[in-house]
């Protein structure tokens, strides 16, 4: 019995002094922490976790505004060119074909110099000698005049040939790049167009003022060498004798003959149409 009551009495001990305890511990639990008050939950002068991630996240987006918006808007393909011409000479043989005359079958064998003034632009002089031949075409048709009972020259029907020219040109060149060549070997290239002026020589050596304008593309085998591609038109302005029929002529072949070979009583100018491509190796110096 005794001992029931010494156990009794100990466990109300036990309640009564562990109950303050508790509600201390709950009521420091339910009171405001210190740190929540306003003005006294971070130390003077250094931003709340919330403050560092907003400032971060508005200086990458400035940083996207003002770094890489431009880059993406002005940075260029081709940042280096692994070709360059910037104040290079370039020397150009070539051979080429007109394939616009109907009757004479002219080949043309010459050459350019050009300077590069930088990447983009560039002057080039250009010198050619031209052989003529008569195509079957032009023997057919005289043959068929002559059977007729009329005489008439070659001249009347076909264009004079062409022996050579000389002009000189200002060339810009807008296009540059590359491309895999059966997806193991890079070519470089670039193209450009040019126009000038100069002279074209017929009938023994006789000039005629030639307007010119062309295209030009060049594929670099090497740093000094290149393979060159070039389309040309000449407007060459002459007299030509199909326009110029000799009294005798122009009498064996009437009003209606004359105008069959292009009579003009007007005068004989006029702008002939001479298209040229040409192929050729261009070295490219100083040799780097």
């Amino acid at each position: 019995m005794m001992k029931q009551t010494i156990l009794r009495v100990s466990l109300v001990v036990a309640i009564l002094t562990g109950f303050p305890g508790v509600l201390y511990a709950q009521g420091l639990m339910d009171a405001p922490s210190p740190l929540d008050e306003e003005g006294i939950d971070e130390p003077a002068g250094e931003p709340s976790d919330q403050e560092v991630i907003s400032q971060s996240a508005k200086e990458y987006s400035e940083t996207r505004r003002t770094v890489e918006l431009p880059l993406e808007k002005k940075a260029k393909v081709v940042q280096k060119k692994l070709y360059p011409q910037n104040l290079r000479h370039e020397l150009n043989l070539f051979f080429g074909v007109n394939p616009a005359d109907s009757f004479v079958l002219s080949l043309i064998e010459g050459a350019r110099y050009s300077f590069h003034i930088n990447e983009m632009f560039a002057v080039q002089v250009v010198g050619g000698y031209m052989q003529s031949f008569d195509r079957d075409s032009t023997t057919l048709l005289t043959d068929d005049v002559d059977a007729g009972g009329l005489a008439i020259e070659p001249d009347f029907i076909k264009n004079s040939e062409i022996e050579g020219l000389v002009n000189a040109d200002f060339v810009f060149y807008p296009v540059y790049g590359k491309f895999a060549l059966l997806s193991s070997v890079i070519l470089h290239y670039d193209a450009g167009i040019y126009a000038g002026a100069g002279v074209m020589f017929q009938d023994g050596g006789q000039p005629h003022v030639a307007p010119d304008v062309g295209l030009v593309a060049n594929l670099y085998l090497l740093k000094w060498l290149s393979l060159r591609a070039d389309f040309m038109y000449y407007a060459m302005i002459t007299t030509d004798k199909r326009l110029q029929p000799t009294a005798e002529s122009g009498a064996d072949l009437g009003d209606q003959g004359q105008q069959a070979i292009g009579g003009n009583e007007r005068g004989g100018t006029l702008v002939r149409h001479n298209y040229f491509i040409t192929l050729g190796v261009s070295f490219h110096l100083p040799v780097d």
